[in-house]
């Protein structure tokens, strides 16, 4: 639920940017589901493993000039929301 009032702090349905999760978390398709309901949108999910260290060598290659790996890209998928728990999670955020 804290996750959904920091969105609407930052422009709520106005945002246009992607949400992204990565790590542990973003592996359990229920839980990211969850949290594509809650927010009311869909996700994006990066599936590649350590992503952020890949991410890490990315800049410091960039840093450095090497373009090797600049058609690089994160193996990754959407998770689009359960309309009828978006309904659902939107009542429980008034009681939060």
């Amino acid at each position: 639920m804290a996750g959904a009032e920091a969105l609407d702090a930052m422009g709520g349905g106005q945002l246009q940017r992607d949400i992204v999760c990565i790590g542990g978390g973003s592996t359990s398709m229920l839980l990211t589901r969850i949290k594509a309901s809650v927010l009311g949108r869909q996700l994006r999910v990066l599936r590649t493993p350590e992503v952020v260290a890949v991410g890490a060598a990315l800049l410091a290659a960039r840093s450095v000039g090497a373009s090797a790996l600049a058609s690089w890209a994160p193996e990754e998928k959407t998770v689009d929301p359960v309309e009828d728990w978006v309904q659902y999670y939107s009542e429980l955020r008034t009681k939060f």
